[in-house]
């Protein structure tokens, strides 16, 4: 019946295609004459009951599944995928079957005698009570945090610290651009970085998640606020999750200490002062616990079905700090289940059962991404142990972390109940010894290499080795959960102290040694922190105390709810004083990186005068000075540009853009303004400060006949060539160039190079010159008889060169880029120095001779055909035959397929540009895949058709299980009852 409901609706909607209706009010009205076949059709066909009016105003609710997923799906696949119009909704329809199928069943099937009850109003609201309440307190932790650091949009000051300005919000720029139909791309592939790359894995990594389109709803220039009260939702979620899983951890548990550890687990200054300045991670502050529910289902037997969709949920987000969800989740499921007794192999099994299932609803995304991964270039990977003695300190607030220290404040509330569980009245032994055990773990772990490794996906981290320390938060949170106290029962008066005094006096011992352990790291200033740290714990320790004392029930009560105060105010207090403390010592960008109407215009004037898509536009801040924190600006700005940063940079990027003239770091690239680079890879517009300069360059799409050449491989992404001949370098990066264009650009220079010392100039095989002291100065002499002396700085962050003529030089910072016209110019001829310093070796550049005036030639003499750039398509026709290569001008990697007049074509690459081989044709075609998007696609398709069954069998054995004994078929057809 769904086949057949698909049918009708996909027959009225492209009907309705044929008119000027666009295509979401097409599908809107095709939705709504299906909606009517399909209930009478149901009714009369599939279940064979009389269509009622109750049947008939129910109906809509089942529907409202159906025409909220393919709206939601074809609106999603349209403007992030670029889907095709004509067919999005007949696939969106395909995969709505099965769900509305359940749906349906739901409401038209005949309820078997004793179906279940519903679930009573009150019940509702006391189990939403005390999650709400914690979403609400935790939310407003960080309101308060933001207001007090004059965060936008309480303030000016932004979050621009490490990666947030560099990364995570030109990101969420860019996807506000691809909603609302701004972009030069989508979700698969973008223009806008990298000189075109896929841009799936990018999303995966930072965006994904159902949360992250919200920022489309808010204005453009309040980006920075958008991404703030995103995050504010899903750390609220966060607490309110956490708060959920302990109550039903332990139903009959006080609820007020408990909503104090769920606030504590969504304010901890893991989420001060990492968590809100890199927003991905807080997907798995969420994944924890509804992770950890997962496993509570499995482990007493409910559905795998409900289990798996609550790990999707995490897996359809960040897939890392999922990874590390998920693996904390395991180690809750083997401790619960130890301290209850339930069934461990069962448990695991169904647990990993419902895991893979949930992780492979995201193989679409998560397959394509994890080859990204493979083929990103190498990254610096350090793991730095912390000392045994700052570990102990960073249990407590008012520290900060320092060199990526683990961030594990969570309130000194759950640092004394932790410490007290192994006295847990009214519990069995083996319950004190399980969740003992943890608390030991949670201490040492962190201390353990191997450890580390495995938190991290088993590999060295690039960065902050701890960012996992949300899951012993959790689990911290956890046990001291199960060290409180359950509520009195109902008319006996005095509510019950959260600690009894055995429990104060372990507790108070042991925090007391983990706070003289940690007294001299604090001593020593190598963690920053208030005088006062050792403080907190103390005061509530004795609030604590006064509760076990005071005998007058409402009095108690007044201490409980005082208490809550202090806790709260401790970790609001807690995150605001030491949150500059912590960004002083984090890597620091930009006071404020915001997005204006001047930046918009700016681009907007670029954009116009570079002819795209035969041009794109440059860098628009410029300046090799503005290496790190400036390489996603086109994505900031909404321009087709070459600079990009992103973790899932293709390594084919930076190997085929650096001997370009792009600078570029591990996994960033940014593009540098210089002739001869522009010319290569169209770029015709750039920002001079007050109005857009235009040259002439190449256009996206030529035609080249010169020969390729073949170049020394190079040492390491961008890195310089094998040859430790100065000359052979010279000869084969010139090659390189002129083998880019129709004759020859560039020239070789004659080059003298000596040490101020009158040292030899020895070179290694990896490009580098040995220094004879830190006192000895290099000297190149660039002498050029055709052309102007050239020079392509090394990629050598921190460094710079001198170019001098006269006694007057000009300072270039040694960032990558092709400086054309060197100091001395006018006189075909430059001195290059360079000052060793406290480095035991130089990275020369590579001298070179470019001749405008033949650049110019070659500009003006190049063909520039009919050129139509798409996300992921490139289209280009000549109105007369070709010969030779077509050289494109974006990186050659892979994914890439292309075809000549209709017939496909082998690709190859000419000095890492995209190329192919053309002899008499008139037309090309190239489009991007994503390697492993149709297998990921089908594994997702095959999870969710698991899922679906089984579901239907889960729903089954239900129903047969509510059959009341002896229910049998008559003889003559009527049911009835044997006795």
């Amino acid at each position: 019946m769904g086949v057949a409901n698909t049918a009708v609706y996909y027959g009225f909607y492209r009907g309705l295609l044929t008119t000027p209706m666009p295509y979401l009010g097409a599908h809107l009205i095709a939705w709504a004459i299906s909606f009517m076949f399909s209930f009478f059709a149901n009714c009369r066909f599939t279940y064979r009951v009389p269509p009622t009016w109750r049947r008939f105003l129910g109906f809509p609710a089942t529907t409202a599944v159906n025409v909220a997923f393919t709206t939601l799906g074809s609106l999603v696949a349209v403007t992030m995928f670029g889907a095709d119009k004509r067919y999005v909704t007949l696939v969106m329809g395909i995969l709505a079957i099965p769900l509305t199928y359940l749906v349906t069943t739901a409401v038209l099937a005949e309820r078997p005698a004793g179906g279940r009850a519903p679930f009573p109003r009150q019940r509702l609201l006391a189990a939403v009570r005390a999650p709400l309440l914690a979403g609400a307190l935790a939310v407003s932790i960080h309101v308060w945090v933001a207001v007090a650091m004059g965060f936008t949009p309480f303030g000016g000051q932004g979050r621009a610290v490490g990666d947030y300005g560099a990364q995570y919000l030109p990101f969420h720029v860019y996807l506000y651009d691809v909603l609302h139909g701004a972009a030069h791309g989508n979700i698969l592939f973008s223009w806008e970085s990298g000189a075109g790359i896929g841009f799936l894995p990018t999303y995966a990594t930072y965006l994904a998640g159902p949360f992250t389109p919200v920022v489309a709803l808010f204005p453009l220039r309040w980006m920075d606020a958008a991404i703030f009260a995103v995050s504010l939702l899903r750390l609220g979620l966060a607490a309110a999750a956490m708060m959920g899983l302990l109550q039903v951890l332990r139903p009959t548990a006080e609820r007020l200490p408990g909503v104090v550890l769920a606030v504590g687990y969504s304010s901890s200054s893991w989420v001060v002062q990492l968590g809100m300045i890199s927003p991905q991670w807080l997907d798995g502050l969420l994944a924890f616990p509804v992770m950890c529910l997962a496993a509570v289902l499995v482990a007493r037997g409910h559905s795998l079905v409900v289990a798996a969709a609550l790990v999707a949920i995490g897996w359809w987000s960040n897939y890392y700090s999922s990874l590390m969800a998920s693996i904390g989740a395991a180690i809750f499921c083997v401790t619960w289940c130890l301290a209850t007794g339930l069934p461990l192999a069962k448990a695991l099994i169904r647990f990993a059962l419902a895991g893979a299932l949930g992780v492979a609803t995201s193989a679409w995304m998560l397959l394509p991404t994890f080859l990204a991964v493979r083929r990103a270039a190498p990254a610096r990977s350090d793991l730095v142990m912390v000392p045994g003695e700052a570990l102990s300190l960073n249990w407590f607030g008012f520290t900060a972390g320092a060199t990526f220290m683990p961030l594990m404040f969570t309130g000194s509330l759950a640092l004394l109940a932790a410490a007290a569980v192994a006295l847990t009245p009214r519990v069995t032994w083996r319950h004190r010894a399980v969740w003992s055990g943890l608390c030991l773990v949670l201490l040492i772990a962190p201390r353990l290499r191997p450890i580390l490794i495995l938190m991290n996906g088993g590999d060295i981290p690039n960065g902050n080795a701890y960012r996992w320390i949300f899951i012993f938060t959790g689990l911290l949170v956890i046990t001291a959960w199960h060290a409180l106290p359950d509520r009195a029962p109902t008319g006996t008066g005095s509510p019950p102290a959260w600690l009894t005094l055995p429990q104060l006096a372990v507790s108070g011992l042991l925090v007391a040694g983990l706070a003289i352990h940690g007294r001299g790291a604090a001593a020593s200033g190598a963690t920053p922190t208030q005088w006062w740290w050792w403080l907190p714990p103390a005061v509530v320790w004795l609030a604590v105390l006064g509760q076990t004392l005071v005998r007058s029930a409402p009095a108690l009560r007044s201490l409980q709810i005082l208490t809550t105060v202090a806790l709260v105010c401790e970790l609001a207090w807690s995150g605001q004083a030491m949150l500059p403390a912590a960004w002083d010592i984090y890597l620091t960008s930009e006071p404020y990186v915001h997005v204006s109407k001047q930046q918009r215009e700016t681009a907007s004037h670029l954009l116009a005068q570079s002819d795209w898509p035969n041009h794109r536009s440059g860098q628009p801040t410029g300046g090799p000075g503005l290496f790190v924190d400036h390489a996603n600006d086109p994505l900031l700005y909404g321009l087709p540009g070459v600079s990009g940063y992103t973790s899932v940079l293709p390594a084919e990027i930076e190997t085929a853009l650096a001997p370009l003239g792009v600078g570029h770091a591990p996994r960033r690239v940014v593009e540098q303004p210089s002739v001869l680079t522009d010319a290569v890879l169209a770029i015709s517009t750039r920002w001079s400060g007050r109005a857009v300069k235009v040259s002439e360059v190449m256009p996206m799409v030529r035609v080249i006949t010169s020969p390729d050449v073949d170049r020394p491989a190079p040492s390491e992404p961008g890195g310089s060539p094998a040859p430790s001949d100065s000359q052979a370098v010279t000869q084969s990066t010139a090659d390189a160039w002129n083998s880019l264009f129709n004759s020859p650009v560039v020239r070789l220079p004659e080059v003298r190079e000596s040490w101020s010392d009158g040292s030899p100039v020895l070179r290694n095989d990896r490009g580098t010159i040995p220094a004879p002291g830190p006192q000895a100065i290099f000297r190149q002499a660039v002498i050029c008889t055709a052309g102007t002396p050239s020079y392509l700085m090394p990629s050598v962050r921190w460094s710079s060169i001198n170019a001098d003529k006269g006694g007057k030089g000009t300072r270039y910072q040694t960032n990558g880029q092709l400086v054309v016209g060197l100091a001395g110019a006018a006189t075909g001829r430059a001195n290059v120095t360079i000052h060793p310093g406290t480095r035991t070796a130089i990275v020369p550049g590579t001298p070179l001779c470019v001749d405008t005036q033949a650049l110019s030639q070659q500009i003006r003499s190049t063909l520039v055909p009919t050129i139509r750039l798409e996300p992921g398509l490139v289209m280009a026709d000549y109105a007369s035959p070709q010969t030779g290569t077509v050289v494109i001008a974006t990186v050659a990697q892979p994914g890439w397929s292309c075809s000549i007049d209709g017939s496909r074509a082998p690709t190859t690459d000419r000095e890492g540009l995209l190329a192919l081989d053309v002899r008499g044709a008139k037309s090309v075609r190239c489009a991007y895949r994503q390697p492993g998007l149709v297998a990921g696609v089908t594994v997702s398709l095959l999870a969710f058709g698991l899922l679906a069954a089984l579901a239907h069998l889960e729903r089954s054995g239900r129903a047969r299980l509510r059959r009341p004994l002896g229910h049998v078929q008559g003889p003559n057809g009527p049911d009835h009852t044997e006795d």
